[in-house]
């Protein structure tokens, strides 16, 4: 029996007028994305939201509650109705954390009193050193020293509220014994006029401070542990309807951005969010969900 063998044609090897003579071949798939081909939803990115600190959750809540969508079910607003409840719990430990007003480091202050101080008495220590014959106030500088000043500046080593104490005594001797006239005169008005003043915001900020310290310690473990569950029951809630095709990927992504946001932001892929305009501070209720 013979072998078959194809006979090539005459124009060259077989593989060259195949390819030559095909027809085009239309593609099956049409232009743009397939939808049964698209990739599924990962809800990964919005659930486990972690721990986070009182300030931190005060805010994720304010922008989860501004997300809101429209078209939210039932089931996912009575699961955002609970986040907004301990949201609440947050707003109120955030208002008693003092978290919105300006905080004051006693430090600045501290240091401002002390420079005050030592103007004041190195002006009487170089006044004390001019010859008194000439200049007759050198003699009371001596005295001012020896009386004001008979440990020296080691007061303005003291803790901040003994500091504070003995210097309030200092200016009130400096009244009531009359010296201030005298310390016009060698050490200037200016001097002493700055040195009230710092004295005066020195008593205002460690009033501030001690009244911080002795506020009633307010439980924050319980509440940020609510919160955070919450927050991922709520997510999960949201991510499931996606999968139930009950919501789309797009709107799911947008009421849980908050979320994903502040996640990156933990771990360096994105700057953190920029905070809500006002009401930026805890006084205003959260808003309701409808």
């Amino acid at each position: 029996m013979k072998a078959l063998r194809r006979k090539a044609p005459p124009n060259g090897p077989i593989h060259d007028n195949v390819l030559a003579e095909a027809p085009a071949v239309q593609s099956a798939v049409p232009d743009g994305p397939n939808p049964s081909t698209a990739a599924p939803f990962d809800p990964t990115p919005y659930l486990h939201i972690g721990s986070f600190s009182i300030r931190s959750a005060f805010f994720i809540v304010r922008q989860l509650l501004a997300a809101a969508p429209s078209d939210a079910t039932p089931e996912s607003k009575a699961a955002l109705r609970a986040v907004r409840k301990i949201g609440e719990e947050i707003r109120v430990i955030f208002n008693a954390d003092g978290q919105d007003r300006p905080t004051t480091d006693p430090r600045r202050v501290d240091a401002l009193v002390d420079l005050r101080w030592t103007n004041v008495y190195r002006r009487i220590e170089a006044y004390a050193t001019l010859p008194v014959e000439r200049y007759p106030d050198a003699g009371v500088a001596k005295a001012l020293l020896g009386n004001l000043f008979r440990n020296g500046r080691s007061f303005l080593n003291l803790p901040y509220a003994d500091e504070w104490a003995e210097s309030e005594r200092l200016l009130t001797r400096i009244v009531d014994e009359g010296l201030e006239d005298a310390l016009d005169r060698i050490v200037g008005p200016a001097f002493l006029f700055e040195l009230r003043l710092a004295h005066a915001e020195y008593g205002a900020v460690l009033g501030t401070v001690t009244a911080r310290a002795i506020e009633p310690k307010v439980n924050r473990a319980g509440p940020l542990d609510r919160c955070m569950v919450a927050i991922n029951e709520y997510a999960f809630l949201v991510c499931a309807e996606v999968i139930a095709k009950k919501r789309s990927a797009s709107s799911a992504a947008a009421a849980l951005e908050p979320i994903v946001a502040f996640k990156d932001a933990q771990v360096g892929r994105r700057a953190p969010p920029e905070e809500p305009p006002a009401p930026a501070s805890g006084h205003e209720p959260l808003p309701a969900v409808p």
